[in-house]
């Protein structure tokens, strides 16, 4: 998923001779690893269960941590991956003046905990209209998004190694075996 994503890019962007940095958060204290010209700075986690018991996830905790983050260093340009980094890229861009490109990799979900914690969808919205620039992962999220939003942008599939993931000769096309590896929400 969005990890894979952003180790992948991250990897190519340093290969081709950029300075890049990873913002994330974790339990326990602050870390920062440097490793194939890749900084993965590993923020303490502000996320407590007595939040979880008001509805307030880990993934939304995060947003006053990428903005603390943002506003402090210096950066070219920031790559969001979720609506809460890049609704934190909005706000540090008042600040820092520092672009920022939204990657969706999916459509907002319709279920509460999306909607009571953006305010209604609002957060998401706000982080759409204010990108730089908006990348789709599909047409059909880039039509969902002009759609619903207002806001096209542009369209990268997900890469992958096409050699790796081989069709099996034996398949039985008339009882497909399927697989989700993701939530069904």
């Amino acid at each position: 998923g969005t990890e894979r994503f952003i180790n992948e890019l991250a990897a190519y962007l340093a290969g081709r001779g950029h300075d890049v940095t990873i913002i994330s958060s974790k339990p326990g204290k602050k870390e920062v690893i440097q490793s194939g010209g890749v900084k993965t700075i590993n923020h303490r986690r502000l996320w407590h269960p007595v939040l979880g018991r008001a509805g307030v996830i880990e993934a939304h905790a995060f947003l006053a941590t990428s903005y603390t983050a943002l506003v402090r260093e210096k950066f070219d340009v920031v790559q969001c991956c979720s609506f809460t980094d890049a609704y934190a890229a909005a706000l540090a861009r008042r600040v820092t003046k520092t672009p920022y490109c939204f990657w969706v990799n999916g459509l907002p979900p319709k279920i509460k905990y999306f909607r009571s914690l953006s305010l209604g969808g609002r957060v998401f919205r706000h982080a759409i209209r204010s990108a730089d620039e908006v990348i789709s992962l599909s047409q059909f999220v880039h039509d969902y998004l002009a759609e619903h939003y207002g806001r096209t942008g542009i369209i990268v599939p997900v890469p992958f190694d096409a050699h790796l993931f081989r069709l099996h000769e034996s398949r039985d096309l008339a009882n497909p075996e399927v697989v989700c590896a993701a939530s069904l929400t």
